[in-house]
């Protein structure tokens, strides 16, 4: 069935949002409204208060070309990059930046089961594609801001595309 980078992403920010974490489990996934201009590391980093757990889940804008066309559809391949903002703050232990990273650390292994190699089940009908992780290059990374620090996530995803559309 064919898929589109629009109908993967919804798909990407649901299942995230769906999740429970392991530490801190009140304080929830909340996807970003992408407001002023989408530029979400500015705005955590200056809401630090407000952008725990608050996530960007966008696709990098470049696509391969088709893999496979049958003039009907094409098998496609898409990069998409997931931000989400962990403020420097004690909240997270005693040990504040390592309980930090332990939280991120926990976080990424949820994520990477919803929507990473693990997660093909969540991706059916309107969403089907294959879930890639990052062939070969790091999935996960670290981005240490001024006041937040962002969990990246690289994930490429394969799909069907209808020609033209």
């Amino acid at each position: 069935m064919a898929s589109t980078q629009a109908a993967i992403r919804d798909r990407v920010r649901a299942l995230i949002e769906s999740l429970t974490p392991t530490t801190l489990s009140a304080d929830k996934f909340r996807s970003s409204r992408n407001e002023a201009g989408a530029d979400f590391q500015s705005w955590a980093e200056s809401n630090p208060a407000a952008a725990l757990r608050r996530f960007q889940a966008r696709f990098d804008g470049s696509e391969d070309p088709p893999e496979v066309s049958n003039t009907d559809a094409d098998l496609r391949h898409a990069t998409m990059v997931i931000l989400i903002a962990y403020p420097h703050t004690a909240r997270y232990g005693a040990d504040q930046a390592m309980d930090r990273d332990d939280v991120v650390q926990q976080d990424f292994k949820k994520i990477e089961q919803a929507i990473g190699i693990y997660g093909r089940a969540n991706f059916s009908g309107a969403f089907d594609c294959t879930p890639l992780g990052n062939e070969g290059a790091p999935m996960k990374d670290t981005d240490r801001g001024t006041s937040v620090d962002f969990l990246r996530i690289t994930a490429r995803f394969s799909f069907y595309a209808t020609v033209g559309v």
